[in-house]
């Protein structure tokens, strides 16, 4: 007896099978394949540091109560020059806005205190190293600007050229 190696008729969907002549089963595919090619193409633009030097002297806050709302005119400004900080870099817990792969560092910091004052050159001393050059925007706010003007410029004495400090004062909100 011999064997005879057979697809069972089953196992063929009866609108595809064609039965030959001597008992064989014949499965014919009608196929149209596609065949696409995707590019995806990503710019990246290099910021310089006199773009955000100049954007940063060019900021000028409207008066509020949240230093989250003076990041957020700072942010709308930034967009409007063109310059897009990386998102991830503030989600891990660095500086207020990170641009060009960590080397180039904003922290905007409203001062109320001295103490602020402090808190703000402890952020900058701790990641110092991690950046090529880091920008602080400072927004006085105290009741006594001569004395915040010299802790910031022990600030900048930290790092001369690393380091820039830009005071801000804040416009008063338009009725």
């Amino acid at each position: 007896m011999k064997r005879r190696d057979t697809v069972p008729p089953t196992a063929i969907p009866s609108e595809r099978a064609v039965i030959k002549g001597g008992g064989i089963i014949e499965e014919v595919i009608d196929e149209k394949i596609t065949e696409r090619r995707i590019v995806r193409k990503a710019v990246l633009l290099e910021v310089s540091e006199k773009e955000i030097a100049e954007t940063l002297k060019e900021f000028s806050p409207k008066a509020t109560k949240r230093e989250r709302k003076y990041e957020e005119q700072l942010s709308e400004l930034f967009r409007e020059k063109g310059l897009f900080p990386d998102e991830k870099a503030k989600k891990r817990g660095g500086f207020d806005f990170v641009f060009g792969r960590n080397r180039i560092a904003v922290e905007l910091k409203a001062i109320g205190s001295q103490k602020a004052v402090k808190e703000l050159m402890d952020k900058i001393s701790k990641h110092l190293d991690q950046y090529e050059k880091i920008f602080a925007v400072v927004i006085d706010e105290t009741k006594n600007p001569k004395k915040t003007r010299k802790k910031i410029e022990e600030i900048e004495k930290v790092k001369p050229g690393k380091i820039s400090v830009i005071l801000k004062k804040t416009r008063k909100k338009k009725s």
